[in-house]
């Protein structure tokens, strides 16, 4: 896809060091697109703190997999509420529904994946709108309180304030919760 693409987009940034890299880099240099002049940077693995960075100012997120569980970095691009197009491979499909801060694109269909970057590349709006839904999909269903809220609910723990942390580690300490427990 990195002929189409080279058309459509301005510039493209491949993070990290997968399996593929060398010879995405091979089929990029090849086609002309490395090099001062060229549309596509490899930046090889990033530290945390720069790749949330590049996520925060990115238009777009591509996360083409053939196996996945449910990548850290999707969750990131959905925090960041930056746009992201991924194979619903693994665990994908099922937590992070097409539409809601990601669009599906099928496995190993790279004219796919290209048009759909293309789509992306020339819609601002489309990219906010997806974008902002990612940002609410993430604070509804992936930020810690809402772990922790679920939590408490499905256990039964009381809640006291904004965490309910003191509550929980109260209803802990008490020896008659913990009677008839096997203490090593």
């Amino acid at each position: 896809g990195f002929h189409v693409l080279d058309q459509q987009i301005e510039f493209l940034d491949v993070a990290g060091d997968g399996p593929d890299a060398r010879a995405a880099r091979t089929l990029a240099g090849r086609l002309g697109l490395l090099g001062p002049c060229g549309s596509v940077r490899f930046l090889g693995p990033l530290d945390p703190a720069a790749a949330l960075a590049r996520l925060e100012t990115a238009d777009l997120l591509i996360h083409p997999s053939r196996r996945e569980g449910l990548p850290m970095v999707l969750l990131e691009a959905l925090r960041a509420g930056t746009p992201a197009l991924a194979s619903p491979v693994g665990a994908i499909g099922e937590a992070l529904p097409d539409g809601t801060g990601l669009l599906h694109v099928p496995p190993d269909d790279p004219d796919a994946l290209a048009a759909a970057v293309a789509d992306l590349a020339a819609d601002p709006k489309a990219r906010r709108r997806i974008g902002a839904a990612g940002r609410r999909l993430f604070e509804d269903r992936f930020r810690l309180e809402r772990h922790v809220e679920r939590l408490a609910e499905i256990y039964g723990w009381p809640t006291a304030g904004p965490s309910g942390g003191e509550a929980r580690a109260a209803a802990c300490a008490d020896p008659r919760r913990r009677e008839g427990r096997d203490h090593a």
